[in-house]
């Protein structure tokens, strides 16, 4: 069998961290059969080009292109564009015998018109088809479709909420078992993973650093170099106990939350959390603020819920955490036990099977 999947971006030698659990979708789908990747790429200089790749022993193709944040209105008919030349390219010459689009949009639309031929299914991951214009655009996509998929019981709602389209069934993000062993030792060492924006909300943790002097807080993910990030990073230089580390290789990522004592995600939206999965998969339990998501997989036994989004509830919450890891509430073997039994790679390709691949 061969599976085309669609998606909107994918690791890259440009950009490797970037959309790692397309990455991840794309590995469960190869046991089933052969799997091509078709993405495109934006880079920060101009550049125009074509490029494949394997990654993994995933096959990957894409076009490189200019693209400067924030752009959109110029960046939609480039990429439907391109992807629809990418996607006649796979129909003539790859001749996929089933296509999924990893999220509806932009590529969904270069799909449409090749739906008299080929069926495709949709694996929505993002919020941004609840918003503005997209909600008309990614309505098309997924009444083109032969299936719309999501990643969340949450996000399930929202979208049979708000754009009143009928959803499937849920295939969660999978997490693949790894054989980084469980460290227990107490560092005072607290890390966010995520992208440096107002959504995923780091510089309340920035304000809760002020409060708690004693904990190391260690920030990782990419930034846009927008006016969010240069607040951030003012207030990060002032204060001794706080380091932002960048955008990460996923293998370094999880050696910096496994020498981490706590993960704390301040999302205000998430769909899913897979970064979250990946710290419990570590034994590592989460501080959060209520995005969502993450409500199908935590709970009193792997993490800690903020009550207000303010520095002293983080704070207070912070040191609950402690007080619990201290006195052995948190057994990190039984937070991977579960978050494997949730969305490992096994439990993921069950699901694809079962909702997909039987129809």
């Amino acid at each position: 069998m061969k599976i085309l999947i669609i998606s909107d971006f994918f690791p890259n030698r440009y950009k490797p961290y970037e959309g790692f659990f397309f990455l991840n979708h794309a590995k469960v789908l190869k046991r089933i059969g052969n799997v091509r990747v078709q993405t495109l790429i934006r880079v920060n200089h101009l550049k125009f080009s074509y490029e494949k790749w394997e990654i993994e022993d995933i096959e990957a193709e894409a076009f490189v292109f200019f693209y400067k944040y924030g752009l959109g209105f110029i960046f939609l008919p480039i990429a439907i564009i391109l992807q629809f030349i990418l996607t006649l390219k796979n129909f003539i010459f790859y001749r996929p015998h089933i296509v999924i689009l990893q999220m509806a949009l932009p590529q969904g639309l270069a799909l449409i018109p090749f739906r008299i031929f080929k069926r495709y299914f949709v694996l929505e991951h993002s919020k941004n088809v609840l918003f503005g214009i997209n909600k008309f655009l990614a309505k098309l996509v997924y009444k083109f479709s032969s299936g719309v998929y999501v990643v969340s019981s949450f996000q399930k709602e929202e979208i049979e909420k708000k754009l009143k389209i009928k959803v499937n069934g849920i295939i969660p993000n999978p997490i693949f078992k790894n054989n980084l062993q469980i460290k227990n030792e107490i560092k005072n060492r607290v890390i966010f993973v995520g992208t440096i924006t107002e959504n995923k909300d780091p510089v309340l943790i920035l304000e809760t650093a002020k409060i708690l002097k004693d904990i190391k807080f260690v920030f990782v993910g990419r930034n846009f170099n927008d006016q969010y990030f240069k607040n951030f990073i003012q207030i990060a230089k002032s204060l001794e106990n706080v380091s932002y580390l960048g955008a990460l290789k996923n293998e370094q990522v999880l050696e910096e939350m496994l020498n981490s004592d706590f993960l704390i995600s301040t999302s205000k939206y998430e769909t899913f959390g897979v970064v979250i999965t990946e710290a419990l998969s570590l034994g590592k339990p989460v501080i959060w603020t209520d995005s969502g998501g993450p409500r199908d997989f935590l709970n009193e036994r792997n993490s800690v819920l903020v009550k207000e989004r303010t520095p002293d509830a983080l704070a207070k919450a912070i040191l609950e955490a402690y007080e619990k890891l201290k006195k052995g509430y948190f057994n990190p073997y039984k937070i991977r036990e579960e978050i494997y039994n949730f969305c490992s790679d096994e439990k993921v390709l069950k699901r694809y099977i079962n909702y997909i691949f039987n129809k």
